[in-house]
């Protein structure tokens, strides 16, 4: 169920946020920064779990902060990113732990 689960988010549009905004700003860098190295996240993570190399507890850590996260870093780039990029920073920091 996770390997499907991870490999299915790793593999979901999460490239670099996709979003019609522009980088006119430092806030907009770093939410597109942020997004970046979460989907970087994601796909190590799912590597460590195809592998073998990830327990079902961290999983269940991992898939949780996933399903959380993947939404602010896909379609639409929200309107408040300055307040979103650190949730982003820091379960980028809870999927590496995890993996």
């Amino acid at each position: 169920m996770f390997k499907t689960l991870l490999a299915a988010l790793a593999f979901a549009g999460l490239s670099a946020c996709a979003t019609t905004a522009t980088l006119n700003d430092a806030q907009t860098k770093a939410y597109f920064d942020a997004c970046s190295a979460f989907n970087g996240a994601v796909n190590t993570a799912s590597d460590a779990l195809n592998t073998g190399k990830m327990s079902i507890k961290a999983a269940t850590t991992v898939n949780a902060t996933i399903l959380a996260i993947a939404p602010l870093c896909s379609g639409t780039m929200p309107s408040d990113v300055a307040s979103i990029t650190p949730k982003i920073i820091a379960s980028t920091t809870v999927i590496l732990n995890g993996s």
